[in-house]
């Protein structure tokens, strides 16, 4: 595939993700809380640095591309004040913060459980 064709390929899938939220806003992150984004990854924020801006680290999802912060689980990016993902406005938008959740976790081999 081209470039271009995948930078629009990319830019759809964006929309498609961020359109049935476009009335809303993000959520403003907490230290030591658990989020979902805009495209339900899982996501907890370490810390708020003096300027407000959370750092936030991938559980479950992220947005895939290569090369960016927050595109796999494990990975860390930041958010702004307001929680919208740092950097310029595109396909990293989909981490932006848009709920706090209650996660669970049980001892048994199952995993987590999220409440939302």
């Amino acid at each position: 595939m081209n470039r271009i064709r995948e930078a629009i390929e990319t830019i759809e899938h964006t929309l498609e993700i961020l359109l049935p939220h476009q009335g809303t806003e993000p959520v403003t992150g907490q230290p030591d809380q658990f989020f979902l984004t805009y495209n339900n990854s899982l996501v907890y924020v370490i810390g708020i640095d003096s300027d407000g801006d959370s750092e936030v680290a991938v559980l479950r999802g992220g947005h895939g591309l290569r090369g960016m912060r927050g595109d796999a689980p494990g990975s860390c990016y930041y958010v702004d004040g307001q929680g919208f993902y740092k950097g310029t406005p595109g396909p990293g938008t989909v981490m932006s913060l848009r709920k706090s959740v209650r996660v669970e976790f049980d001892i048994v081999p199952n995993g987590m459980k999220l409440e939302a």
